[in-house]
């Protein structure tokens, strides 16, 4: 009924796909053993892409602690009568217009 070909075939596609899953668990085991944290794991495949950008902020809320401490240190250093000519308001509107 089987011929030796078949057998042979048979057993080298179970011996493949063995193989092949345990190629995939031995990596996966390796990464988490590495001790490589997710923030590191970004900075390092940012390295060699564009699109990732590498943050030394972990989290957004001391993001919004550091922006609102900025934001109150320039208001400080502005004087209070600060104005915005006419002239300037409409260059900054001419600018901002794309033609939309």
């Amino acid at each position: 009924m089987l011929d030796t070909n078949t057998i042979i075939g048979a057993g080298v596609a179970v011996a493949g796909l063995s193989v092949g899953v345990g190629l995939i668990v031995f990596t996966e085991n390796m990464g988490q053993r590495s001790g490589v944290s997710e923030e590191m794991a970004t900075n390092l495949s940012g390295m060699f892409m564009e699109d990732v950008e590498k943050s030394s902020v972990s989290d957004i809320g001391s993001l919004t602690n550091q922006l609102e401490k900025a934001l109150k240190e320039s208001r400080d250093d502005l004087d209070e009568d600060f104005e915005i000519s006419e002239e300037e308001k409409k260059r900054m509107e001419d600018e901002a217009d794309d033609g939309w």
